[in-house]
């Protein structure tokens, strides 16, 4: 029997890469040799244990590979690519979801809240075996072909830039609008590059770390903030005349700029809260100041078949500048410190190559 290697979180903080056998199909699955696997913030809370998941498992969600083997039953894609043939050597991605397609959240077009989700590798109250793997095994209805000219690094961002669509989306950034970003992070800085698409008035970017905080300004940030120097609520409405934002998008995760998010946002503003806080999380949080300034907050989760689409062919058609986002690839086997740099809050993105067997 042939076999690969495959890393299992066995507990909080131990990642063991084993040699187990490649898993073999059902009639309507198909098998995919992974090229490429990013690390993202989800994985760093279940390997620290702050989001709960059963053990072990193979994490990985934002991969990209190409078809190794088909089922008897599998005929072409459906719910992404449309209903063109699948072959063994399509180069793909994955959107990590498996929704029923029945249930209200389903038919609601919100796949992503389905009563019977089960997540791929990621975040989920079931989660399958990801692709921080050689191979992995995935119903052929959650398949996505590659255009010819996306590489396989740009095919495994397709799922993060699907998960910060959607944030844009529900956070219904308006021509003209004053948008801030509360973490400059991988995640805070794709969200940046796709709010400049908005037409907003300007950007506001809260960052403590200076390479970060540079970064955002080269990439278009009109003022940038170093909440570690100054109270980013009084610069925030020093800059807006102390109007405060129209739009707070919250990119850290963390109760206390999650408070800050409330306190920055303009009266009817907008406040998404798309970081992951630890699952155990709290925030203070004032509800006279939501009631009495009518905002509006919303909570971003995943992405949904039409944000992975659009995704897709945005990162496809070159308008979306992402390499400056990878900063570093590594094999397999250092998965354990590609998670610890996210930890650390070391570099931006990190994909994980794989080797062929």
């Amino acid at each position: 029997m042939k076999k690969m290697e495959a890393a299992y979180l066995e507990k909080p903080g131990k990642i063991v890469v084993r040699r187990i056998p490649i898993p073999s199909i059902e009639e309507n699955e198909v098998l995919v040799r992974v090229a490429r696997c990013g690390v993202c913030m989800t994985d760093v809370h279940m390997y620290k244990g702050s989001f709960p998941v059963k053990m072990p498992v193979i994490l990985g969600h934002e991969f990209s590979g190409t078809i190794e083997k088909v089922g008897e039953k599998v005929t072409s894609y459906a719910n992404l690519t449309g209903q063109i043939p699948i072959k063994v050597g399509d180069r793909v991605s994955a959107i990590p979801i498996i929704n029923c397609g029945l249930c209200p959240a389903c038919l609601r077009g919100k796949s992503n809240l389905c009563e019977s989700v089960q997540a791929i590798g990621g975040a989920g109250e079931i989660v399958n075996n990801g692709a921080f793997a050689q191979y992995i095994k995935l119903p052929a209805r959650v398949l996505y072909k590659l255009p010819d000219n996306l590489s396989y690094i740009a095919g495994a961002f397709i799922e993060v830039t699907a998960c910060c669509l959607h944030g844009i989306d529900l956070s219904r950034i308006k021509e003209g609008d004053s948008v801030l970003l509360i973490g400059a992070g991988m995640v805070g800085l794709l969200l940046l590059e796709l709010v400049k698409f908005q037409g907003p008035s300007q950007i506001i970017v809260s960052e403590g770390i200076s390479e970060r905080r540079k970064l955002a300004k080269a990439r278009g940030a009109d003022f940038v903030i170093d909440p570690m120097r100054t109270d980013p609520v009084n610069e925030v409405k020093e800059i807006t005349s102390g109007q405060g934002a129209d739009v707070v998008i919250e990119a850290v995760g963390s109760p206390q700029t999650t408070e800050q998010a409330i306190q920055m946002a303009k009266k009817g503003g907008i406040v998404n809260i798309f970081g992951v806080a630890d699952i155990k999380a709290f925030s203070q949080i004032k509800p006279f100041d939501i009631y009495f300034r009518e905002l509006t907050v919303v909570g971003t989760y995943a992405v949904t078949l039409d944000t992975f689409n659009r995704a897709a062919k945005l990162l496809a058609s070159g308008r979306l500048g992402i390499d400056y986002l990878l900063t570093e690839e590594l094999p397999l086997h250092e998965l354990k410190k590609a998670i610890e740099m996210m930890k650390k809050k070391k570099g931006l993105k990190k994909q994980i190559v794989m080797v062929k067997e």
